[in-house]
């Protein structure tokens, strides 16, 4: 998946702001809660739960990534 010349330059300015102003706790887990949220992140369980589907059927016919080595199910809007 290729990204745009403007989410290059957004990464490179929040990698500078990462490493430069050492963020803290709090806000970090903001960001990680609002991309969550962008993506519909749940864990492979809890979408099976949410509407009626097996874990192995989930695993086959959703986006499944892998991040903090535990599975999730990623839909971007």
């Amino acid at each position: 998946m290729e990204q745009s010349e403007k989410e290059n330059l957004t990464l490179t300015k929040y990698e500078k702001f990462l490493f430069e102003q050492n963020p803290s706790l709090s806000f970090l887990l903001q960001i990680i809660e609002l991309t969550g949220r962008q993506l519909n992140l749940e864990t492979i369980s809890d979408y099976a739960k949410r509407y009626g589907m097996s874990y192995n059927g989930v695993k086959q016919c959703r986006k499944v990534i892998k991040m903090f080595n535990v599975k999730f199910v990623a839909e971007n809007n």
